[in-house]
């Protein structure tokens, strides 16, 4: 059961009723910051370390002692055990295993604001994400 946060530390997060959804499960080791989103389903796993502009989608489940600030983790996503990721956009369905580290994958001062697109490479081609505020 999720426990109660301190006040958002964005305003617009302050409009979300369940920044923890009801269906989401924290264990009590985890650290949870206050400026995150956790979906319906998703699993916050025993030592795990969860902040910064994190969102959790529907499902994802965060493995026993990782470390998340700053990243966006998509729908049903999977990390491992020790996983350590920062700045990073996952998509739906990803699954990291075990002792992984990723880094910067979209490095800005503040991801709230980005100054440039992300792009995403696929194999079938590269694909712009238009953000607000970037560069044309």
């Amino acid at each position: 059961m999720a426990r109660p946060l301190a006040r958002p530390a964005h305003p617009a997060l302050a409009r979300i009723e369940h920044r923890i959804h009801p269906t989401a499960r924290i264990r009590p080791t985890t650290i949870i910051g206050e400026d995150l989103i956790v979906g319906p389903r998703a699993c916050v796993w025993e030592f795990a370390t969860v902040r910064g502009h994190t969102v959790l989608g529907p499902g994802a489940s965060v493995g026993f002692n990782c470390e998340v600030p700053n990243t966006y983790i998509g729908a049903c996503t999977v990390l491992g055990h020790r996983i350590g990721i920062n700045r990073t956009l996952l998509g739906d369905g990803v699954h990291l295993s075990a002792d992984v580290t990723v880094t910067a994958i979209h490095l800005t001062r503040d991801m709230t604001r980005p100054d440039r697109d992300t792009l995403l490479r696929l194999p079938d081609g590269l694909y712009r994400c238009r953000t607000p505020g970037s560069a044309p």
